[in-house]
């Protein structure tokens, strides 16, 4: 298992992220906030393969907008692609 990181700038819409893994097997996205509380997702592709496409956990719950797609991943929930706010990503794959 290869472990990759990065960061991505939201943009309000959707974000399009490649890992540069071959397979992006799981994934979390952190928010490390000024002030106030970070925000976190975690999804896996057995959570996407069973739960759905884009499926992940935001902070205690289920949530839509986070989708693994072979080496990216894309962001269309609005709590992880603010216009000019930057995220921090780990993906751990092959």
């Amino acid at each position: 298992m290869t472990t990759k990181t990065g960061q991505y700038n939201g943009n309000g819409t959707t974000t399009q992220v490649n890992t540069g893994l071959t397979a992006l097997k799981s994934l979390t996205i952190v928010e490390v906030a000024a002030r106030g509380p970070s925000s976190m997702a975690y999804t896996t592709n057995v959570i996407q393969t069973g739960l759905g496409q884009g499926t992940f956990v935001n902070g205690g719950k289920k949530d839509q907008g986070v989708a693994i797609e072979g080496a990216t991943f894309t962001v269309t929930n609005p709590d992880f692609n603010v216009n000019g706010t930057t995220y921090h990503w780990e993906g751990r794959g092959d």
